[in-house]
């Protein structure tokens, strides 16, 4: 497959970006067209004041863009510390694709819904809409995949002199990145709404709109996908205080961040808010 090349404008970015573009292109600057198209939905929710269940109709597709954004570019990221001779392997071109083609049929189908003033999510009412409910949530399902194989290419394939407690860190948080993702997706994919107890609005906090009456299966969806960030950043400072002891600290944080997300599952279930105001 012909390598992407990055055009000239990245020479003036920092350098790890350029290396960032230099040896992941197609995910650097997937992401960056994401980021870049917020732009244009921002200002559509300026100037359409439609509202859905309480919410401008394009709230959703521009928190779905950011998420997707950071999902991306943090796969980049990390991508960038596989060994040469795996990045250029088909189990990473597959990888990559796979997370490009998703993601684009996920933000199409959402931001057309938004522009016809309907759900994307929890829209069953007829035979068009189920069918594309279980399409997207299958997408989403191959989409947060993409994280497994990135995570076996850390460790087994890892290039030469990556911090071991980095890696590791880097590798747990990509594996529990699909486990708490898909667990906590399934759990909210099967209700009838976002809101625990079936209620279409509810009063939320702001940006992330969280309910502050009830459950929401939001919560622990958020954590549970974040750990592709969290566990990295964990492992760069676990390397940096304490290397002798940074396995240990890494695999008990994992398991704490388990049980933590796992419990906002139940947290909803019991229709109960993450934080109550």
């Amino acid at each position: 497959m012909t390598a992407i090349v990055a055009p000239a404008p990245i020479g003036r970015f920092p350098r790890p970006v350029r290396d960032l573009f230099r040896r992941e292109p197609l995910l650097a600057w997937f992401g960056l067209i994401l980021v870049g198209a917020m732009l244009p939905v921002a200002a559509a929710a300026f100037v359409d004041a439609r509202l859905f269940n309480g919410v401008n109709v394009w709230v959703k597709p521009l928190k779905f863009l950011a998420s997707l954004a950071l999902f991306a570019l943090t796969m980049a990221w990390l991508a960038r510390d596989v060994a040469p001779a795996f990045a250029r392997g088909r189990a990473m071109a597959a990888m990559r694709w796979t997370l490009v083609l998703t993601t684009t049929f996920e933000m199409a189908y959402i931001a057309w819904k938004a522009g016809q003033g309907e759900a994307s999510h929890f829209n069953v009412g007829d035979p068009f809409h189920a069918a594309m409910y279980q399409a997207m949530g299958i997408a989403a399902v191959v989409l947060t995949g993409t994280t497994l194989v990135l995570a076996w290419g850390l460790a087994r394939h890892a290039r030469e002199g990556l911090e071991p407690v980095y890696r590791l860190a880097a590798v747990v948080g990509l594996v529990l990145t699909f486990a708490l993702g898909v667990a906590s997706g399934f759990a909210m994919g099967g209700q009838t709404s976002h809101f625990a107890g079936g209620i279409q609005e509810a009063p939320g906090l702001p940006i992330v709109g969280w309910s502050t009456i009830g459950g929401d299966w939001r919560v622990a969806h958020f954590f549970g996908l974040h750990a592709q960030q969290v566990f990295p950043v964990a492992g760069m400072i676990a390397a940096r205080l304490a290397p002798a002891g940074g396995r240990t600290a890494i695999l008990a944080f994992g398991a704490a961040y388990s049980l933590f997300t796992v419990a906002l599952i139940v947290q909803a279930a019991m229709n109960i808010p993450f934080i109550r105001l």
